[in-house]
């Protein structure tokens, strides 16, 4: 197998992955149902708590119709709340709720339960998040390059 299969694959499985656990986060949780945009919008305005509107759309590369759209519903179910900037009355600034907060933690520990059976140490789970961090980073500053 080539290097360009591998890293194929290894996309595919992530994308796998992911939905699985997309899929069966809200049962295991009980938490609220979020679409996968919703959720990955709320886990990435939990990382940065004030950003703006606009540098949320253009974290995670979306319009700014379907950002205002993920936006409003999260507030709507209680998850965000958009605050005035002190400093400048024209900006909002986006922060997550003490209600998302729990959401979160209701999600993370759900995940942990789903992933508890992985045949992988500590020391080999620290790896693989580290190398899927990493790739996320280099993701992201290929994003912004391309802005």
């Amino acid at each position: 197998m080539t290097r360009v299969d591998a890293l194929a694959d290894l996309a595919d499985v992530v994308l796998s992955v992911a939905r699985k656990l997309h899929a069966l986060t809200p049962e295991e949780s009980g938490a609220i149902a979020l679409t996968p945009l919703e959720a990955l919008a709320m886990q990435h305005i939990d990382r940065h708590p004030g950003i703006t509107s606009s540098e949320f759309a253009a974290d995670l590369s979306l319009k700014s119709s379907n950002a205002s759209a993920a936006l409003r519903e999260l507030e709507r179910k209680g998850l965000i709340r958009r605050n005035p900037d002190p400093h400048d009355g024209r900006t909002v600034r986006i922060t997550v709720t003490a209600e998302s907060h729990e959401h979160l933690a209701r999600v993370r520990a759900a995940w942990a339960r789903l992933l508890s059976a992985l045949p992988v140490d500590g020391a080999e789970l620290a790896r693989l998040t580290a190398t899927l961090q990493s790739a996320e980073s280099a993701l992201s500053e290929r994003q912004r390059s391309r802005s």
